[in-house]
């Protein structure tokens, strides 16, 4: 158990300073034709070494890895791989309720408790007026 504590930490600073973690509104149409809001949390870490990606997406066991093309520079320098580990909605839920305490950064730790108590509660709309990047 304390094994899993120490990685929580670790994970938790790692998405602290590679990740991205944002709620934002899209609107949605309904059946009858109706738009309302529509609330979408999402996570998103980014990084070139595609086996840490693939680490802390089998830690959490929720989510996805994308892995984007390989892109060549102006003057034709081939950049390394990218991989993204995203997750978001109920799984996003699961993964904040582990790692909330362990977030150093305030603003994601903000974003972190809005959308927790926002799948708690399912009570009036989050408070978020901002993106945490």
């Amino acid at each position: 158990m304390e094994n899993r504590i120490k990685e929580l930490h670790y994970w938790a600073g790692f998405i602290d300073g590679e990740g991205s973690l944002k709620l934002y509104i899209r609107p949605k149409k309904n059946s009858r034709g109706k738009i309302y809001d529509c609330y979408v949390p999402r996570l998103e870490v980014t990084n070139t070494d595609i086996d840490v990606i693939e680490q802390i997406k089998n830690f959490f066991n929720r989510g996805h890895i994308y892995k984007d093309k390989i892109r060549t520079t102006e003057i034709g320098n081939i950049c390394k791989p990218i991989a993204r580990w995203t997750v978001s909605y109920q799984d996003l839920y699961h993964v904040l309720k582990e790692i909330n305490n362990c977030f150093k950064c305030k603003a994601k730790k903000n974003v972190s408790e809005q959308i927790i108590h926002y799948y708690e509660t399912r009570k009036g709309k989050p408070q978020i007026k901002y993106e945490m990047e």
